[in-house]
């Protein structure tokens, strides 16, 4: 059987005090009864009470190394369905147990309580049951088992199980919002690009065995994708201009994702911002570099330059556990050569906004923050991705 208490209950604690509060009062009774109604009745009693105490000791000292309980889930979740969680707990030996308290905490995305289940494997040795948790905002967030205690079946003695405690990383898929191309930080970023692929055609050394090449192109022929046709040079030209390679990386925007945040609702609308972002980029035949941290705060670099690519760094990101991620500094800018640079941040480090390399190329550096509030009389340029999709410089 399995029972389900307040998600607050605190793990080997919950209702020791009533138990032994209950206890005490039996052990009153048959004082009572002892002594001032029928002495040898009362004595049974109190051997049958003290050999109950010593049973339910022994049980839940001896099944403390007998308890297998773990738990299977999806890894990613759609924002507002609901996570199945499959729990299996099990024992070794043919021995009965007691009672097995298991608490289940989950993160913050998902809800953020503990579950406390208390169950009984005395006549079997396994047990299957299922439970749904809430997933209410996108990002990352984790399930896993807090605590397992063998209980004595009198309530009174509990013991930590020795057996692994499972954990889970779960990706909380947001809904990525369409983001229209007449929006400004877009065609800020446009420019830029195009002004860069631009430079790198005209140069001199643009197909020198020693330079980095931009792109190379030829004329539309019928099936080319058009996601490949360089628009300002065919208009220079009067007719179709297809691109016939990728861009190199100086004429690549470098999106970083800084993962780093106290408020989920601001880690939500970051990942919101930056794959709508890229998204949009995509569609317009623009490849972008990919900067986030992982777990162990090492860079991570990926390219998107296809709505599949796209797809995969979304449910990297998602799956990436952002606890001990730290703020981005300086370096990461000179970690890539790029044309322009797209950080979407929680809260921008001051220091890294007032940097030498960010003042000098200020005009090729856009910071996207969550909280329009939380940059102010800023040099450099801000955005915020408000409720109508829209990037708004701040």
């Amino acid at each position: 059987m399995k029972e389900q208490f307040n998600p607050n209950l605190k793990k080997n604690k919950g209702n020791i005090l009533k138990n032994i509060f209950g206890i005490c009062f039996v052990w009153f009774l048959i004082f009572i009864f002892t002594f001032y109604i029928d002495g040898e009745t009362g004595m049974i009693l109190a051997y049958f009470a003290l050999f109950s105490a010593v049973i339910s000791y022994l049980t839940a000292y001896l099944a403390r190394k007998r308890i297998n309980i773990s738990f299977s889930c999806d890894e990613y979740v759609r924002k507002g369905d609901k996570l199945k969680v499959k729990i299996t707990a099990g024992k070794t030996g043919k021995l009965p147990l007691a009672f097995v308290d298991l608490f289940i905490k989950t993160g913050e995305v998902i809800g953020g309580d503990e579950k406390h289940f208390k169950l009984s494997l005395s006549l079997k040795t396994s047990e299957e049951f299922e439970f749904d948790i809430d997933a209410l905002t996108g990002g990352n967030s984790r399930i896993y088992i807090s605590g397992i205690f063998s209980s004595g079946f009198m309530g009174v003695v509990s013991y930590p199980a020795e057996t692994e405690m499972q954990s889970k990383n779960i990706g909380v898929i947001p809904d990525i919002p369409e983001i229209n191309s007449s929006n400004a930080l877009f065609r800020a970023v446009n420019d830029i690009v195009v002004t860069s692929d631009d430079e790198e055609q005209d140069s001199p050394l643009a197909f020198s065995a020693n330079s980095v090449a931009g792109y190379e192109h030829r004329e539309y022929i019928e099936g080319d994708s058009l996601k490949r046709i360089n628009w300002k040079l065919s208009s220079k030209r009067s007719k179709l201009m297809v691109r016939l390679d990728e861009a190199s990386a100086s004429v690549q925007p470098v999106v970083i994702i800084d993962l780093c945040h106290k408020n989920i609702l601001n880690q939500e609308k970051n990942i919101q911002g930056a794959f709508a972002l890229l998204s949009l980029f995509i569609k317009q035949g623009i490849a972008c570099k990919v900067y986030f941290k992982s777990e162990n705060n090492d860079l991570q670099c990926f390219t998107a330059e296809s709505e599949e690519s796209l797809n995969n760094i979304l449910m990297t990101v998602l799956i990436t556990p952002s606890e001990n991620i730290s703020h981005f500094d300086e370096s990461i800018f000179y970690s890539e050569k790029a044309c322009a640079y797209i950080m979407f941040s929680a809260e921008i480090p001051e220091k890294l906004i007032n940097s030498d390399f960010v003042k000098a190329n200020k005009d090729n550096i856009h910071f996207i923050v969550a909280d329009e509030n939380a940059v102010t009389n800023s040099p450099v340029n801000i955005w915020n991705l408000n409720p109508d999709n829209c990037f708004r410089k701040v």
